[in-house]
């Protein structure tokens, strides 16, 4: 697990193992196809779980990166609750 140390986290969070963090990435990451407005903030999940590891979303504002980072903390959660219920 590879990151840059130069970008700032501003969420970050751990479910079994898996580390869930939000950044600013200062600068616009939308594809060149991609339209709307400026992605500036990720959350990547870093962890030894196939489907889940370097996972990503972006974002464009720092409400939607807050709201988006807590839905998916609960989205890895819940997947980790239904495996202990099995």
């Amino acid at each position: 697990m590879e990151e840059s140390k130069n970008i700032p986290c501003i969420f970050e969070d751990y479910v079994n193992n898996q580390r869930i963090v939000t950044s600013f990435l200062s600068l616009d990451h939308r594809h060149d196809y991609e339209v709307g407005e400026p992605l500036v903030f990720e959350t990547i999940i870093f962890g030894n779980d196939e489907d889940l590891d370097q996972y990503k979303r972006r974002w464009s504002s720092y409400d939607k990166a807050f709201k988006g980072h807590r839905t998916i903390v609960k989205a890895v959660r819940r997947k980790y609750e239904n495996k202990e219920k099995n």
